[in-house]
């Protein structure tokens, strides 16, 4: 039996199998991905005693969140600097954060706002990472829904 505070060692397993450097190979549905670019998007995932921790660089910046592994919420600014909360969850061998995203005001309308769900999956070789997400937005004046996978092979 594991002391108080301690995870299991399936548990870690799974979180441990996601944990490395990633780079984006390909996209689908409505996620964009030009095999042309000099500069692809980047995904670097490391287990620290503060939890697991997600280091994203696109093209519009730089994202970085620490998830508790408790599965509570935690915060964070996204790559465009909006405040956000995201939080982690293990499904078998695969992962799901979820993300709350606070828009930008615009005078006169409702206050914008995202919320996101990310299944992370390893392939059997643990070479390829996929995200797929689902996002649905009210920006304040319009509603819309974006879905789509993207692919990154392991450095």
């Amino acid at each position: 039996m594991l002391a108080s505070g301690q995870e299991s060692p399936t548990r870690t397993a799974v979180l441990n199998a996601f944990t490395g450097d990633f780079v984006l190979a390909g996209a689908t549905g409505d996620l964009r991905f030009d095999p042309h670019s000099p500069k692809q998007a980047t995904i670097h995932v490391a287990l620290t005693p503060a939890g697991f921790q997600v280091r994203r660089s696109a093209i519009r910046g730089l994202e970085q969140m620490t998830l508790p592994l408790d599965g509570t919420q935690a915060g964070y600014t996204t790559a465009t600097g909006n405040v956000a909360t995201a939080k982690l969850r293990i499904k078998g061998k695969n992962l799901e954060i979820t993300k709350e995203i606070e828009g930008k005001d615009f005078p006169r309308l409702p206050k914008s706002h995202i919320h996101s769900v990310e299944s992370w999956s390893l392939s059997r070789d643990f070479k390829k990472l996929k995200v797929c997400g689902h996002a649905d937005s009210n920006l304040g004046f319009m509603e819309y829904t974006k879905s789509g996978c993207q692919i990154y092979k392991r450095q």
